[in-house]
């Protein structure tokens, strides 16, 4: 179940998400240029095939490949979807310190991290997790960190041209150099504009391939910018860990970028 959050924390939060299961599971998730904060109560939760146990609370960068997130028995999680720069937003840390791995929300956070987690185990229900995540985010609202007017341009721009833009027209339109504008999106978003445009570029081509009836995959990668089918398809499995035409068959996706592994 999705949530969007209070208006005033749009600028933060993209929206919530709530997964809840009564048995095992595998949730794979995969990059959509935005990171996270996760809660899970009830079963613990691990990653990956080591099954290291997470803790109960967890943030999450800008990812580069696929991640499994797996319980063995009931389990709930909560999920924050931060804005593109909501990590840089929120603590001040170079975003790019928490790229493509899971991070203790404590080791960030400290104390606060830890009354939060207690919080969100003893709340009796979704609705009750909700609010007292908004509490916190909206008590936090006075201290975020600012976040450069260039790279909340460069976004919107790479979204509005749903990642077609060649770097070096963003570059000029902005008037800041290549390695400028790089430099303060490894900063405050954890990756370079230039895989920021891909990963907009495919969620864009999933969008086309999940609406609009095409005759093949080739013409929605020809559609959606990509110089052909094959590349496509090798951007998509890179990041997602399947092919476009199995992340598209599964029928109870969770997200754009979580759906149901086997276990």
């Amino acid at each position: 179940m999705q949530i969007c959050p209070a208006v005033s924390l749009s600028s933060l939060i993209k929206h919530f998400l709530i997964l809840e299961s009564d048995g095992p599971v595998n949730h794979q998730m995969f990059a959509d240029g935005n990171p996270g904060i996760v809660f899970h109560y009830d079963q613990p939760i691990s990653e990956g095939s080591h099954r290291n146990t997470m803790p109960v609370g967890f943030l999450y960068g800008q990812l580069k490949d696929c991640k499994h997130l797996i319980s063995s028995g009931k389990t709930g999680l909560i999920v924050t979807v931060l804005q593109p720069y909501g990590i840089y937003a929120l603590t001040g840390i170079p975003a790019n310190t928490f790229k493509n791995h899971f991070t203790a929300l404590e080791d960030v956070l400290g104390n606060q991290a830890r009354e939060l987690e207690e919080q969100i185990l003893n709340a009796s229900s979704s609705a009750d997790r909700i609010q007292i995540l908004e509490t916190f985010f909206i008590k936090k609202y006075s201290s975020f960190y600012p976040v450069d007017p260039e790279v909340r341009h460069s976004i919107e721009l790479i979204c509005t041209h749903k990642g077609r833009l060649p770097v070096a027209w963003i570059n000029e339109k902005l008037q800041v150099t290549e390695r400028q504008l790089e430099r303060k999106f490894n900063a405050q978003i954890g990756i370079s504009p230039k895989y920021f445009s891909g990963i907009v570029k495919i969620h864009q081509t999933l969008k086309l391939l999940q609406c609009t009836p095409f005759n093949s995959t080739a013409q929605v990668a020809c559609e959606a910018g990509y110089f052909d089918q094959a590349h496509f398809i090798h951007d998509f499995k890179k990041i997602a860990g399947v092919s476009p035409l199995k992340y598209l068959s599964q029928s109870h996706k969770l997200a754009v970028n979580l759906f149901p592994a086997g276990i």
